[in-house]
């Protein structure tokens, strides 16, 4: 249900990306995540590597803005598939970190 894919997506979130920044949605199916300092399109290719992916947030600013947040869909996956997605995630994230493209 709805507030499966919600509580397990926060949940997610707080175990795999602490340092994200997010507000539990009250309605619609994603979840907006500030990674302060994060290049996230340099991101997104670590994360594409190891099969998961995301939106970057300068995709839906018309002004270049939103560029260290990613959205996160939640509409079509089931809670065990939003735990693996968000622990793809962290693993692409560290990978990122360590190769010096924050």
């Amino acid at each position: 249900t709805y507030a499966e894919r919600v509580s397990q997506t926060a949940a997610g979130l707080r175990k795999f990306l602490p340092q994200g920044q997010f507000k539990v949605p009250q309605g619609g199916y994603f979840f907006w995540i500030k990674l302060p300092g994060c290049d996230v399109q340099e991101w997104r290719k670590q994360a594409q590597a190891v099969r998961t992916d995301f939106r970057p947030g300068t995709l839906f600013s018309s002004r270049g803005g939103l560029q260290d947040y990613i959205r996160l869909s939640i509409s079509f996956y089931d809670p065990p598939d939003i735990e693996l997605g968000l622990e793809r995630l962290s693993r692409s994230l560290n990978i990122h970190n360590k190769s010096g493209q924050h």
